[in-house]
């Protein structure tokens, strides 16, 4: 489902964001948020079409990990992954 704004929803709420949407979850301007995604340190958007947006999930996460650089907050993602994985191979 669409909505006005050409964001991509869901039942429980926007899966995908704009630059703008990340920067106010961050309590930062959009140009600061743009600057930090240039330098590697936010997550990894996904394109669409042209326009970057952020997987809601994984700011959340990045946000609770402590909002660490790209490369720290992926090895961490990963490494969860793993230990998930784990768990459930008994």
């Amino acid at each position: 489902m669409r909505t006005e704004e050409n964001e991509i929803q869901t039942s429980t709420g926007t899966i995908l964001l704009s630059a703008m949407e990340c920067a106010k979850m961050c309590g930062i301007s959009r140009r600061t948020w743009f600057r930090l995604a240039a330098s590697l340190r936010t997550p990894a958007c996904v394109r669409v079409g042209a326009s970057p947006r952020w997987p809601r999930q994984s700011l959340e996460l990045w946000i609770a990990l402590g909002c660490p650089d790209r490369k720290t907050f992926e090895a961490r993602k990963e490494a969860g992954r793993r230990a998930i994985w784990k768990s459930t191979q008994i």
